[in-house]
């Protein structure tokens, strides 16, 4: 078995530590596009790694296998509303048929947030987040910055994730009442700020999804390195550059 290793490199995050008590939580998850920009030690060319690619070898199959487009990426949000705070949790493989989950790709093993409303946190971005609520009116806003550690497919044998982590950061819109994301329309759901990030949406052209709804709940960034296998050929991969789409709730 060869085992196919990806590097994955983004712009700098932000964070603050959240030490709160989880208490009455539930989860949210949201259909999450991605691309990420990737070169290979064998070729000099560059290559996109999309969010089905993704999904796709976390399901033990091939990264480019069309016959399941029901299973996507997405991602879960702990709900707080003992400390209205929404923490990211997993990726996920979800399928849209069963509304079940097929696979997780990463779990969270650290996460950090920032609002403008928790007075517990040290911000750094105090007086720019102040500026950003003042312009736009919109105090549901969250920044976060989580590291999840990969979780190996199961009795991989051709395809398959093996370890490595993502250290993803990030913007999402939560309800203030209950701690839950929520998705806005995509006209709304801007930064002024996203440009000098890195974060805009992925197009629907690299990572396709057929929910033609016009909204979405935030967007992010990410940086990690992923051991996989795939096709039994090994490689290793450098993506200087990710993006994430975080879309619509798909969980009913």
């Amino acid at each position: 078995m060869k085992s196919t290793r990806w590097i994955l490199i983004s712009l700098t995050g932000f964070a603050i530590l959240l030490t709160s008590v989880y208490a009455d939580t539930t989860n949210k998850t949201f259909r999450t596009t991605g691309r990420f920009y990737s070169f290979t030690n064998s070729s000099p060319t560059t290559a996109i790694l999309a969010g089905h690619n993704l999904a796709n070898l976390a399901a033990g199959r091939s990264a480019t296998n069309t016959t399941y487009p029901n299973q996507v990426l997405a991602m879960t949000f702990l709900c707080d509303s003992s400390t209205t705070n929404v923490i990211a949790t997993k990726l996920i493989v979800y399928d849209t048929n069963t509304t079940s989950i097929v696979a997780t790709i990463a779990t969270a093993s650290l996460v950090t947030i920032n609002t403008n409303t928790i007075n517990e946190t040290i911000n750094i971005f105090t007086n720019l987040d102040t500026v950003v609520q003042a312009v736009t009116n919109r105090d549901n806003q969250v920044r976060f910055f989580a590291q999840f550690q990969i979780n190996p497919t199961s009795n991989v044998v051709n395809n398959g994730l093996l370890s490595g982590y993502l250290t993803v950061a990030g913007r999402i819109h939560a309800n203030r009442t209950n701690g839950c994301p929520e998705t806005v329309p995509i006209k709304l759901d801007y930064d002024r700020h996203d440009r000098s990030f890195g974060d805009q949406d992925v197009p629907r052209s690299v990572d396709p999804d057929t929910d033609r709804s016009n909204r979405r709940n935030g967007l992010a960034h990410c940086v990690g390195v992923i051991y996989a296998v795939q096709n039994g050929i090994t490689t290793t991969n450098l993506i200087p550059y990710g993006q994430l789409s975080i879309r619509n709730d798909i969980q009913p």
